[in-house]
């Protein structure tokens, strides 16, 4: 979160006991990220028992699907649907219970990559600063800026002695014109389009370069045809290195809105006729027996209803260029004759609910949205199916281990190659699993509060809600998540589960962000409420704010105005809870003040720990400061002759001194100055017509990035705004 440390130490001796709990459950390893110093043999260094030795290290090849629900691995959608995935998962290891413990695109990815959970790697929301997120952070700068690159899946493949290949989704939202540190060969497609895809390469020399897809050509096909050309490479290279290849297609994640379809044209009349399979769960008639967000959401209105049925058969159609790809692989490896000596696991970094429990979303703990399917075929491996519980960041370890390699002693991950060898085994490597979401979700215009912490055990789901409630599903017997029975289970099995999922949190002082306002300067309408969110390994006991009239220098008392330091106390949704919502209403009466407004916000834990306070400047009654980007749209293209193209760039700038546009070519890094580029960084000129801002440029064929921003009298920067385009001839 958004704060800066004075923190009080306490051990982790406050936390309550449990005995039941083994050592394994509870890892709180404080994190080392010296590469060269802080590494482990993984347990069980040898190849596993009951696999076929080889005379040299395997390949492995992850595919890690955006958004794939286990249902569309069923065996029935498999048979009659995709037969190429049918094909390889009768060759595989079925996992029927692993589950992504952020079920969100981008902090599930950088989980994986790290074999850590969010609240450890710190990577938790897709899109940080924004108000939704909380304060939390997230996106590839992110994930870059905190040196995680150097240290990741792909660098402990690359010790282990293996050419490392990515292609497809990367790590998104803040995306950074980079070649990551620990990829021998990059090949990212950005952004939420199928069609027309922005790329990062290193394919002509180190790179970064930038590439866009062809008219007409489909973003999975291009992924297809890289993911084959550089297997040929490898078996062609004369380095004697096997090769580690994460290959992440954007399906059947649904496109950016105002793109085209998120299906390959040629199958653009194949099953028309496709229904979702019924479920008891979709649009759920019954949730009076819950007390979290959900318990409030609408039922399915007909314009729901018909959006679930046309997703559902565009996520089939762009599973089938998945099988496409699948089946394309296959094929080269046979070709190449290394499939016996290649490991495959097909996965996806969260699940999906599409109308089930009145859900049309992911980043909630219910199993819809964290239950993700997993095949793993290779040498040895015998066809079979489990529901040994696993989860998402357990593959990193369990890959390094197979290629024979070391993973550093923060990883929360737990290799399960030995299950992969004997699935019948009855000893798994877990007994439960930590589920963490940190976003406010939106669906169909209801905005809810589903950020929480829940303990996905076998066959059971007990969740603690930031907004107070706690629920218990026994899945055994309601798999469909339809009965909440929190309130029959034992006070002491209550008890229970809330130690496990605090044990299985590293202990850290409590913290509290501002969500309402959250923007400097933004403005607080009537009536003025502060809202955020805290959070507290051990429980929030307290959430404190000071509240200054900047032109008074006064701070209010919760009655009246006063000359010295005073805070007042928040609302507690879920006292004593890891995760609570906060807010506060400030009654001002006639005392409300008229200019700027400054506040602070403290968490507090039972034992008085705390980090440093948010903080934020609001006003009341004033227009909102604000600079917005109207032109280009996000990727957007112009057309023109190679001298004049009649590039708009424009938006709306209100209350602000000077607007602040630069553009620079992503190719070779060079700022345009108007009329020709350099590498000095040069302010553009704006036109004004009252709130409208403009400026007109004419650009040579390639891409771009726009940055704008505003500043005020005393040089405060506001809104900073980057957007990708390009212009052809």
């Amino acid at each position: 979160m958004r704060s800066r440390k004075l923190s009080f130490l306490l051990t982790l001796a406050t936390l309550l006991t449990l005995d039941s709990i083994s050592s394994a459950q509870i890892r709180t390893t404080a994190a080392r990220q010296i590469r060269t110093t802080a590494t482990r043999q993984i347990a069980n260094e040898t190849t596993p028992v009951g696999f076929a030795e080889a005379t040299a290290k395997p390949n492995i090849i992850l595919i890690n699907l955006d958004d794939a629900d286990a249902e569309l691995f069923s065996e029935e959608t498999l048979s009659t649907r995709f037969p190429n995935l049918h094909a390889l998962a009768g060759r595989s290891v079925k996992f029927n219970n692993v589950h992504a413990t952020t079920p969100l695109c981008g902090p599930s990815r950088a989980c994986l990559l790290r074999a850590q959970y969010a609240h450890r790697c710190g990577i938790r929301v897709n899109e940080p600063d924004v108000p939704n997120a909380y304060g939390f952070d997230g996106g590839m700068r992110s994930y870059l800026d905190r040196g995680y690159a150097s240290n990741d899946l792909s660098t402990w493949m690359q010790d282990a002695g293996y050419h490392t290949i990515q292609v497809g989704k990367f790590l998104h939202h803040q995306t950074v014109f980079t070649i990551p540190e620990g990829w021998d060969d990059f090949y990212s497609s950005v952004g939420g389009h199928y069609y027309e895809t922005y790329r990062i390469t290193n394919r002509n020399g180190p790179g970064p370069y930038a590439e866009r897809l062809a008219d007409g050509v489909y973003r999975t096909n291009a992924e297809a045809d890289d993911s084959v050309a550089l297997i040929q490479q490898r078996t062609i290279s004369n380095d004697g290195k096997p090769f580690f290849m994460f290959l992440n297609p954007y399906g059947p994640h649904r496109q950016q809105e105002g793109s085209q379809e998120m299906y390959d044209a040629k199958y653009a009349n194949l099953w028309n006729n496709a229904t979702m399979p019924a479920s008891p769960a979709y649009d759920e008639e019954d949730v009076s027996d819950l007390s979290g967000p959900v318990k409030t959401m609408n039922r399915l209105n007909p314009y729901a209803h018909g959006y679930v049925a046309r997703h559902y058969r565009e996520r089939l159609l762009a599973m089938k260029s998945v099988d496409d790809m699948v089946g394309d692989i296959v094929a080269v490896l046979k070709n190449r004759g290394i499939e016996d000596n290649t490991y495959i696991f097909v996965t996806s970094d969260n699940g999906f609910a599409l109308g089930h429990n009145r859900l049309v979303s992911k980043g909630i703990p219910s199993n819809r949205s964290t239950n993700v399917p997993l095949l793993v075929s290779g040498p040895g491996v015998v066809p079979d199916e489990t529901d040994h519980l696993l989860a998402h960041i357990d593959l990193g370890p369990t890959i390094v281990q197979l290629a024979g390699g070391r993973t550093p002693n923060f990883v929360d991950g737990v290799s399960f190659a030995r299950l992969i060898a004997d699935p019948q085994n009855p000893r798994g490597v877990r007994d439960n699993v930590l589920i963490e979401n940190f976003e406010t979700r939106s669906m169909f215009g209801q905005n809810k509060e589903f950020a929480s912490a829940a303990l996905r055990l076998k066959n059971g789901l007990y969740i603690e809600w930031a907004t107070g409630g706690r629920e218990y599903f026994n899945l055994s017997n309601d798999p469909e998540q339809l009965s909440n029975i929190f309130s029959s289970i034992a006070p002491q099995t209550r008890t229970t589960f809330a130690n496990i999922l605090r044990r299985s949190k590293q202990w850290s002082p409590a913290e509290a962000s501002f969500r309402v306002p959250y923007y400097d300067l933004e403005e607080l309408e009537y009536p003025y409420v502060l809202e955020g969110i805290a959070e507290s390994t051990v429980a929030t006991r307290i959430v404190k704010l000071a509240i200054r009239d900047m032109t008074t220098q006064k701070y209010w008392d919760g009655n009246n105005w006063s000359p010295t330091f005073k805070q007042v106390t928040a609302n507690l949704e879920h006292r004593n809870g890891i995760l609570t919502c906060w807010n506060l209403p400030l009654e001002f009466g006639n005392q409300a003040p008229t200019g700027l407004v400054k506040a602070w916000v403290w968490g507090l834990d039972w034992s008085s720990n705390f980090e440093a306070p948010d903080t934020v400047v609001f006003r009341l009654g004033e227009s909102q400061t604000k600079v917005s980007l109207q032109s280009p749209t996000y990727a957007q293209r112009f057309n023109g002759t190679s001298e004049l193209h009649g590039l708009a760039i424009s938006g709306v700038q209100p209350e602000l001194d000077e607007v602040q546009l630069f553009i620079r070519n992503v190719n070779n890094g060079q700022f345009w100055n108007g009329q020709s580029f350099s590498r000095r960084k040069t302010k553009l000129p704006t036109r004004r017509n009252g709130f409208q801002w403009s400026h007109n440029a004419s650009l040579p064929q390639g891409t771009y990035r726009v940055s704008v921003n505003g500043l005020d009298s005393d040089g405060n920067v506001f809104d900073v705004t980057h957007r990708l385009f390009y212009v052809d001839d």
